[in-house]
């Protein structure tokens, strides 16, 4: 890893991420709403079947790992995480997982 503790990533990085030696990115990852934001453009502007594919891929996998970094934040600080897709944190285990009520209609 670089000397850098901790550090976000843009999509560009998320994008070529299989590409990029381990050893230039910071030791702990993440990413900001933005870039998942910008993620999320990508299946949706590409005109390629296949490229499209290949970025809904890619935004499912980023979004499974941000769940994770989202969990293990509410570990760290001893938080409980409110969510309304609980079984996305189906078996972390130290978490506090709390469903908040829909009002009623």
């Amino acid at each position: 890893m670089s000397d850098a503790p901790l550090g976000p990533l843009d999509a560009s990085v998320i994008i070529a991420i299989t590409e990029l030696e381990i050893d230039s990115l910071p030791a702990q990852l993440f990413i900001s709403a933005i870039t998942l934001a910008e993620l999320s453009v990508g299946p949706l502007v590409a005109t390629d079947p296949v490229e499209q594919a290949v970025r809904q891929v890619r935004l499912q996998l980023t979004e499974r790992d941000f769940d994770a970094m989202i969990a293990a934040t509410a570990i760290t600080h001893s938080l409980p995480l409110y969510t309304l897709n609980p079984d996305d944190f189906l078996g972390v285990t130290r978490l506090d997982v709390r469903v908040p009520r829909l009002r009623q209609k």
